[in-house]
């Protein structure tokens, strides 16, 4: 039930989140990081869920730089000229022996 409330929560957050304030998304960030934590065990103010936390928040930041640092995708379509020319396949029959066909 944990789950799917859950998921209930972060498909609405991730749905509403161009509609969010920045403020707004930083906090529906920090829910889902503390549901988390807590799915896992941590309990706030432990060691354990400042380290989730941690990890966490790292692992978005390092998401966030490899996809700004990555190149955008350019997308150009094969010239008609440039395609590969298809080649009809042609599946032999069966093949007759000296007991017939």
């Amino acid at each position: 039930m944990k789950k799917l409330i859950l998921l209930v929560a972060v498909v609405s957050a991730t749905s509403l989140a161009g509609c969010m304030t920045r403020d707004q998304q930083i906090a529906a960030v920090n829910t889902r990081d503390d549901q988390k934590c807590l799915g896992f065990g941590a309990r706030p103010g432990t060691d354990a869920y400042v380290n989730c936390r941690a990890q966490l928040d790292s692992a978005r930041t390092t998401a966030d730089a490899i996809e700004d640092a990555a190149p955008a995708p350019t997308y150009s379509p094969v010239p008609a000229s440039d395609a590969p020319r298809i080649q009809p396949v042609v599946i032999p029959g069966p093949r007759c022996t000296s007991r017939g066909c």
